[in-house]
């Protein structure tokens, strides 16, 4: 059973959370658990480091959380938090799964059967149609194609999938507006028409 949506309000302070130094996915969600919402947990978080570290912690307030977002919606992108219905239902298993991720595309892939293909950047141009044959096969099988849009076996897994209408996801290092390789813009588009592209960090960071 799916869980119940969330509103604007909880979604971005649920960003607040993630985005606060020294916080990362396994504090929040121990955090989360310890003061039983979002907002009791911003509202303790600083006492309790202060308490920990002799010092105030800096949550970042909403104004800061609010122009993330608009930077995600200009570039065609949301935001899903852990916890929401369209949250990757396998990745919401890992003790550490991101507790934001920015998306672009079509999120309804998230439900649907995938497999990792990532290797060596720098792999022969054999093993490159390897990989390209092989994910062009499990798309066709209507299994989602996940990788990372790097040079080399990524690369050749994103077009495999592509090339037969499947579906893929692009996994990326940098913020979910970035293009990391200049020369796979093109395929950063094609792979958000018709797959979509997630990032966990914040948009505008470059890997």
């Amino acid at each position: 059973m799916k869980p119940d949506p969330i509103s604007d309000i909880e979604r971005r302070d649920r960003l607040r959370l993630i985005r606060t130094a020294t916080v990362g996915p396994i504090t929040w969600r121990k955090l989360m658990d310890h003061f039983g919402s979002t907002r009791d947990a911003l509202d303790g978080l600083p006492e309790l480091a202060g308490r920990a570290a002799g010092e105030i912690l800096n949550v970042p307030d909403t104004a800061t959380a609010d122009a993330e977002l608009a930077q995600l919606e200009a570039c065609a992108a949301r935001l899903l938090t852990l916890g929401e219905p369209d949250y990757p239902t396998s990745l919401a298993q890992i003790d550490d799964a991101p507790p934001t991720l920015a998306v672009r595309g079509d999120i309804a892939i998230f439900s649907e059967p995938g497999i990792g293909v990532v290797e060596a950047r720098n792999a022969s141009v054999n093993g490159q149609r390897l990989a390209e044959t092989m994910a062009r096969d499990l798309a066709t099988a209507d299994i989602a194609i996940i990788s990372g849009l790097a040079r080399g076996i990524d690369t050749a897994a994103h077009h495999g999938a592509l090339a037969t209408h499947g579906q893929t996801v692009a996994v990326m290092a940098s913020g979910v507006d970035i293009v990391y390789l200049p020369e796979n813009q093109a395929l950063y588009d094609r792979i958000a028409d018709q797959g979509a592209v997630i990032s966990e960090t914040p948009p505008g960071l470059r890997p």
